[in-house]
């Protein structure tokens, strides 16, 4: 995986419960980005350790081939992973279950 860079996340993963995102990973960079603590500037940015996957497109698919990963408890499941992943060409599936901070993942490998 790429050295921790300081990266403006773009495509970030919003999945709602219960759907799912299937990628074949070629690249993962790790990296740091800022936001606003509850959508609300006033109370400050927090800075968090984020993935970005870069994966193969379908054919037509619009927009970048990667996707930005920042929710904490989804970055913690992949991070062991990630590497192997990427030797591999590894085709992941990602599900949301919950809402919220209430919000987890299961990550497969497919």
């Amino acid at each position: 995986m790429s050295s921790e860079q300081v990266f403006k996340f773009t495509e970030y993963l919003d999945l709602v419960s219960g759907e799912s995102r299937t990628y074949k990973i070629v690249k993962a960079e790790m990296g740091a980005y800022e936001f606003a603590i509850g959508g609300d500037i006033r109370r400050g940015l927090k800075k968090v350790t984020g993935v970005r996957l870069h994966y193969v497109k379908a054919p037509g698919e619009p927009g970048p081939a990667y996707v930005d990963i920042g929710q904490q408890t989804l970055v913690a499941q992949i991070l062991p992973f990630i590497d192997q992943w990427v030797r591999a060409s590894a085709v992941i599936k990602i599900t949301a279950f919950g809402a919220g901070t209430q919000k987890r993942f299961t990550v497969e490998q497919v």
